[in-house]
């Protein structure tokens, strides 16, 4: 009883399948409205959170603003202290530093409650941009080396010459990336400015801690907002909190329409992943600027209870109406099992070899029948494929046959009775082999192939003006083993034809040709080898008869490699070996091995 209920519960008929099917495409879709549910709120809730983004944005954008004002202000004291030029002057005429170390003071502004903005101040002096024409207050010794080091500082000079053509008339000053904490020196940002005192340029550098800026950025954090960043002339990113921030992202392009040419004006602009605001902290020529990033992933994170709340109900409904069409489902599809039924009741009982589909339902029943085909079609080219290889096996080239009886017929005038003997055992020993070839015999035994070469390589010989030896050994114990039937003779023909013919000396005279053949056995499998003396093969025709995919039609040109790699695939399938390669002294060497054939 359990045995049937099992097999029924498997039995995969179309109304099962159905239900699968529609069960499948209904979670597809509950899937698909889960994901998109966030989207889908997101875009609801979008102006709110721009206007919340918008509000925090100029928040943190008026506090920094009152950081840069205090920034720029400490350094324009020192301009205005007469004792400070005066000293300055001296550095820069004479190289003396005497009170300028006393002169640049530190500024610390600010209270410890919550809420307010707290600041420390340095500055770092130098003098027509000379290293060492330069002075800071004790103890700022480091950050002056790190500073000057700089790729910025050493950059500075043009980017000054820049600012200066594009703002003429203006005090110029502009803002250095942050620098990175160091084993003697904190994290830092600096602001130069420029001023010309009796002709010389003068440069002071103000050196802040950046954790004054990160402390005016803890409103974004304390908002969720984890991607913001500093942004400095021509838009070079100074600081981001996000090592991979979506904000350096964006295109240059699109990163200046991001920012207003008026000082705290916000701007948003929306991005795949969320929503990007700029606004401009500073004055228009330090072009000081804040972007900050929200994630849509960030925004939703209140609102998950109600996604979840929602896909339930959604789940809850979808089960229901699932429910339903499977049972509209049931009555539809009766008659189709029915003739289903039928189907297989005309069915013979034939099985199929190797069936690729395995199933109890109406698709399965058709499936049979095709493998049922394909059997029947399987067999009948199985045995085309015998035919033809029974073909490939007995056939001779008529032009041999034809040469052959020529040569008899001249021996015949010549009254070269014996030789005319020899010549006719040996085309009548191979004429009898091919006829018993015309089975479906494919092996034989190494002792009568050497003899059906030897028969060949005697006709041969006499076509050849008697120039030609062949060296057949076979290693001791091997004379019985199993061998392709006529698998030597294409390649010995071949090494005649297209090598030893056409190997002539200076004075067209054939050099006498030579072929070895040697089989051995190695391991489980026979290895035989093929070598002569003829004119050989490129590296470009072995590799096209040897190693590249056999053409269906070949040429006549060396038919007989193309004959051996058909019919030892047929044989062996990917289970031979077969390579060649030339001889440097002359002629081709052949090797190829297949697995010994017990019966």
């Amino acid at each position: 009883m359990g045995k049937k209920l099992k097999e029924k519960l498997w039995h995969l008929t179309l109304i099962k399948k159905c239900f699968f099917t529609i069960c499948g495409v209904t979670l597809i879709l509950l899937i698909t409205v889960n994901c998109l549910m966030p989207e889908l709120l997101y875009h609801f809730l979008n102006p709110r959170m721009k206007q919340d983004l918008s509000v925090l944005t100029e928040s943190v954008s008026t506090r920094t603003s009152y950081l840069l004002h205090q920034n720029c202000q400490y350094l324009l004291r020192f301009f205005r202290d007469s004792d400070f030029k005066e000293e300055v002057v001296v550095l820069a005429e004479k190289g003396e530093n005497r009170k300028l170390q006393e002169l640049l003071k530190e500024e610390k502004l600010g209270k410890k409650e919550p809420g307010s903005i707290k600041s420390t101040r340095n500055a770092v002096l130098m003098a027509d941009w000379a290293p060492e024409l330069s002075a800071c207050r004790e103890g700022m010794e480091d950050y002056k080396e790190v500073l000057f080091q700089s790729e910025w500082c050493k950059n500075l000079k043009e980017k000054m010459k820049e600012i200066e053509e594009e703002y003429p008339g203006e005090l110029i000053r502009c803002y250095s990336p942050v620098f990175e904490k160091t084993e003697k020196t904190e994290e830092f940002i600096s602001l130069v400015i420029k001023k010309e005192l009796e002709g010389h340029e003068v440069l002071l550098f103000l050196i802040e801690p950046f954790s004054d800026f990160r402390a005016v950025f803890s409103d974004f954090r304390e908002d969720g907002i984890r991607d913001y960043t500093l942004i400095g002339y021509k838009d070079e990113i100074l600081f981001k909190n996000k090592s991979q921030s979506v904000i350096e992202k964006i295109p240059l392009s699109d990163r200046k329409k991001l920012f207003s040419e008026n000082q705290n004006t916000v701007k948003i602009l929306e991005a795949d992943r969320g929503v990007i605001i700029g606004i401009r902290s500073s004055y228009k020529i330090e072009q000081l600027k804040i972007a900050a990033a929200l994630s849509k992933k960030n925004f939703l994170q209140p609102y998950q209870n109600w996604i979840h709340c929602f896909s339930f109900i959604l789940i809850s409904f979808a089960v229901l109406l699932l429910f339903l069409i499977v049972l509209i489902l049931r009555r539809s599809f009766y008659k189709l099992e029915l003739l289903a039924g039928q189907m297989k009741n005309i069915r013979d009982y034939e099985h199929p070899i190797l069936p690729k589909i395995q199933s109890q339902d109406e698709v399965g029943i058709l499936a049979d029948t095709f493998y049922k085909m394909m059997d029947k079609l399987k067999n009948q080219e199985e045995t085309k494929k015998q035919i033809e290889y029974s073909l490939m096996v007995s056939q001779i080239d008529p032009h041999f046959i034809y040469n052959t009886l020529y040569t008899i017929t001249y021996l015949a005038e010549l009254n070269q009775t014996d030789d005319i003997m020899i010549l006719n055992r040996a085309l009548i020993g191979m004429l009898k082999d091919r006829l018993k070839s015309s089975g479906l015999q494919a092996f034989d035994t190494l002792k009568k192939e050497k003899q059906q070469m030897e028969n060949y390589i005697t006709i041969q010989r006499y076509l050849c003006s008697n120039e030609l030896t062949m060296f057949f050994t076979v290693e001791e114990g091997c004379e019985d083993l199993l061998y392709p039937k006529n698998m030597l003779q294409p390649l010995v023909e071949n090494s005649i034809k297209h090598g030893i013919l056409l190997n002539r000396d200076k004075n067209g005279k054939l050099i006498p040709g030579k072929i070895h053949i040697h089989i051995r056995r190695s391991g489980k499998r026979i290895e035989t080898e093929v070598w002569d003396n003829g004119t050989g093969m490129t590296p470009e025709k072995i590799q096209e008869y040897f190693y590249e995919e056999p053409r269906n039609n070949p040429d006549g040109e060396h038919i007989g490699i193309y004959n051996i790699r058909i019919r030892m695939a047929y044989l062996f399938g990917d289970q031979y070996e077969l390579s060649a390669k030339g001889i440097e002294t002359g002629g081709l060497y052949i090797n190829f091995s297949f697995p010994e054939r017990l019966s």
